[in-house]
């Protein structure tokens, strides 16, 4: 079955193993962020910093954590084959309604540094195993034309510079989103062609194309467009890797948004 380990104890922060493997496959953070119009504005942490309470059954696992804002987040995933069925929701605990309410959620095939630091090989090739070396790679070599968004139009290029993909021409860390919000998934090839690292969401979202600090891919699904005091929102989430070629991703994705992958 697969296994999760949370390096940072209690957080929203989740290395992957795959059946079978002793390393992990990938790194989710379950959020990165949630952000909306109508927070009071303090500094905040990023959430996967956040220690909640969580609860591992079998193939299930759970967790509840409160942000400083306050806001509280609860996640669920359902532990499958080779990806998790996630669910993820907030709750606004602050006296304002907030309007234009996202998640952020990042996708890794690494853990760089990490305690043990980690990379999936079958992502990113035998290098150095740096944080800062393996961004620039994924910005300049792997991810051009690879990387991949899926909109209502189909599949098209996620990076921003695809046939100059300079990593000293731009941030480290860029998260300037997309203007619209009509991405449902996003996913790259295995280096041998044999897979494909994905996630999914029920909701549109926005995306954050790659950048040379870190070898990762961000989806910003929208969760709500207004949340009134005490409201809740939820949206559920696919990620994973899928063996198989684009087509049958294409068609796991559609399996799970209509509703034939359940939670």
């Amino acid at each position: 079955m697969m296994k999760l380990r949370q390096q940072t104890a209690d957080c929203a922060d989740f290395d992957i193993l795959l059946p079978g493997d002793e390393t992990p496959a990938f790194r989710v953070l379950l959020p990165e962020l949630i952000t909306a119009d109508g927070l009071d504005g303090k500094d905040s942490p990023l959430f996967h910093t956040i220690p909640g309470t969580w609860s591992l059954r079998d193939d299930r696992m759970s967790g509840t954590f409160t942000t400083p804002h306050p806001l509280t987040v609860f996640v669920s995933m359902h532990l499958r084959e080779s990806d998790i069925a996630v669910a993820l929701a907030v709750r606004n605990d602050t006296q304002n309604t907030l309007t234009n309410v996202e998640a952020n959620v990042c996708l890794s095939p690494n853990h760089l540094p990490g305690h043990p630091g980690w990379y999936n090989p079958r992502f990113i090739p035998e290098m150095e195993p740096d944080r800062d070396a393996q961004g620039r790679c994924w910005y300049a070599e792997l991810t051009p034309r690879r990387l991949q968004v899926l909109t209502s139009a189909g599949w098209g290029e996620m990076h921003a510079h695809p046939r100059h993909p300079d990593p000293d021409a731009v941030p480290p860390y860029d998260f300037t989103p997309s203007r619209q919000a009509d991405a449902v998934a996003c996913a790259i090839p295995s280096l041998d062609m044999t897979s494909y690292l994905f996630q999914a969401w029920s909701s549109p979202c926005r995306y954050i194309a790659p950048f040379p600090g870190n070898a990762c891919m961000h989806l910003l699904p929208q969760m709500a467009e207004t949340l009134a005091p005490g409201a809740a929102a939820v949206v559920y989430g696919l990620i994973g890797i899928l063996p198989g070629n684009r087509e049958a991703l294409t068609a796991h994705i559609a399996a799970f948004r209509n509703g034939l992958i359940l939670q």
